[in-house]
């Protein structure tokens, strides 16, 4: 019995050998194929992407490709109105532009960040303005309060698509397309949810130095969710729209940084008639591949995991640029509003 185990243990490992040191090129798909996979035969895809590359779940670096023109891709009408748009929202000088996706009815949360980075003297400081993004409401009191929270404000877009979470590939494919089209002087996006603290001067001075293109926390070799590996169905991916079994490396969603070279390159590729359902792995990862684009890590600065006392001195030091949740993962202890307060009082402490 003990030698049949043993047998069945050193076969189990040579298939484990093969596999891992199995020929590269197995394993090269062209960028063109990904996308047209998920965006169906219609979509549109750039002619020249058809080179093969690697997806290499270790290394964020894809194959590079020459430089295209693709002015006229990135101009086309985007099949969703703007309902309400802030067309003169960037000044000359502002270097981060943190568009935030958030749900109409969600007011507070808009109050909240106005108070806090939003307000007019720290923008004046960072140089990084919040604009909130929003879908449709059928609900005409909500969509009435909008408009007068909009008109109050003029730090509100609205597009014409239903407010869901299933939306959220399509908010951010509006995202981009309305700083390109707005903004495009403005060296930097930061996309980031409306409960994840932004540490504004942080960012604005981490953005400043930055030579990569996609500053974040990288995620490698994530496992595309299917029915039988998944808890949440609303990251479930069936094989028919992305067959392949690991993501190419993407940034976590909750917050992170593009350049305008990222959107200029991404943006043409990206569909609006078949949205992928997980949207920081698909613009920030697989319409990555192939481009040339590089990813700054900064795992090390964003916190996500349950504190149970507030990272005060982290944020302090400047250490930290992010805290996602801290609300839900502080289990009620603290507040994003705590965590302001305290980077508040220890710059003006510092300045004193």
């Amino acid at each position: 019995m003990f030698r049949r185990r043993q047998k069945i243990l050193l076969s189990l490992l040579f298939i484990f050998i093969f596999l891992l040191l199995r020929p590269a090129n197995n394993n090269k798909i062209s960028q063109k194929q990904i996308i047209q996979e998920i965006q169906g035969q219609g979509a549109v895809v750039e002619e020249n992407l058809d080179q093969d590359i690697v997806f290499d779940e270790i290394n964020a670096d894809s194959a590079m490709r020459e430089e295209e023109n693709v002015g006229e891709e990135i101009e086309k009408e985007l099949p969703f109105k703007f309902l309400i748009d802030e067309p003169h929202f960037c000044a000359k000088d502002l270097l981060v532009l943190n568009m935030m996706p958030v749900s109409v009815g969600d007011a507070e949360a808009r109050a909240r960040i106005r108070r806090m980075w939003g307000s007019r003297e720290v923008v004046a400081s960072t140089k990084l303005r919040p604009l909130f993004l929003v879908g449709e409401s059928s609900d005409t009191g909500q969509q009435r309060r909008l408009l007068e929270e909009s008109d109050e404000y003029h730090d509100v877009i609205q597009v014409g698509f239903v407010d869901s979470y299933l939306n959220l590939t399509l908010k951010t494919l509006s995202a981009l397309h309305w700083k390109h089209t707005r903004c495009r002087h403005v060296p930097w996006l930061l996309k980031s949810d409306a409960d994840v603290f932004v540490s504004p001067w942080s960012v604005s001075e981490v953005l400043q130095k930055a030579t990569e293109d996609i500053v974040c926390r990288v995620l490698y070799a994530r496992i595309v969710c299917r029915p039988h590996n998944c808890k949440d169905k609303r990251w479930i991916i069936p094989p028919e729209l992305y067959p392949h079994d690991h993501y190419p490396p993407y940034c976590n969603g909750p917050a992170y940084a593009v350049s305008q070279k990222f959107i200029q390159k991404v943006l043409p590729a990206a569909s609006a008639k078949n949205p992928f359902p997980m949207e920081d792995a698909y613009f920030t990862g697989i319409l990555v591949q192939g481009t040339g684009l590089r990813y700054q890590d900064i795992a090390k600065r964003c916190q996500l995991y349950h504190l149970r006392e507030p990272p005060h001195d982290a944020i302090a030091s400047g250490r930290m640029l992010f805290v996602v949740n801290p609300e839900e993962k502080s289990g009620r202890r603290y507040t994003l509003e705590d965590l302001w307060k305290r980077l508040k009082a220890t710059r003006i402490s510092h300045r004193g």
